[in-house]
């Protein structure tokens, strides 16, 4: 099974700015990497909007490339997950009281 996580990472600036990133935290919660997906979706879906009054054939390459961003997703990050687990209990509950 492949994994995906999420890294935040922190790039120091100012002198000597070629000095190395450091990793502050990861994590594979899926929760969190719904939120950042829905997220990243959002953003590119804005741009989609504000490029079709200006430019409509442009509005159309990034509307393709959003429907790639979200196959990539639904790969990565498949929405089975999200759904709960049932079990059914045949008669129901029964109150002993």
């Amino acid at each position: 099974m492949a994994l995906i996580e999420a890294v935040l990472t922190y790039y120091p600036k100012g002198i000597g700015d070629q000095s190395g990133q450091v990793i502050i935290g990861r994590t594979e919660n899926t929760y969190i990497l719904r939120l950042l997906r829905d997220h990243i979706v959002s953003e590119a879906m804005e741009e989609v909007n504000m490029w079709e009054s200006i430019d409509p054939g442009i509005a159309a390459v990034c509307q393709a490339d959003v429907q790639k961003l979200i196959n990539i997703f639904s790969f990565l990050i498949p929405e089975e997950e999200l759904k709960p687990y049932l079990k059914s209990i045949k008669g129901g509950y029964k109150d002993e009281g």
